[in-house]
């Protein structure tokens, strides 16, 4: 599955290895992350989508513009 804006990722490699982002928008190879907890919408994480498993996607992504209604999306592919 491609990684787009919306999807639910589980990051492969690095220190956050294991952790569930939503993807905000990817540009040149390179996917914005968030989780609203550790990295939150208004300071995404930056990470190459080589790292990066897709494990589905949020169905209102467009809705989601705050961090504790990412969470409770987030929480159920925990």
């Amino acid at each position: 599955m491609e990684i787009t804006s919306g999807c639910v990722v589980r990051s492969r490699a690095g220190h956050d290895k294991g952790r569930v982002y939503a993807v905000l928008s990817v540009k040149e190879g390179f996917a914005e992350l968030a989780d609203g907890e550790l990295r939150k919408l208004a300071r995404p994480k930056r990470k190459n989508v080589i790292h990066l498993a897709c494990l589905g996607k949020i169905d209102t992504a467009e809705a989601v513009t705050e961090d504790h209604v990412l969470r409770k999306h987030l929480s159920s592919w925990r």
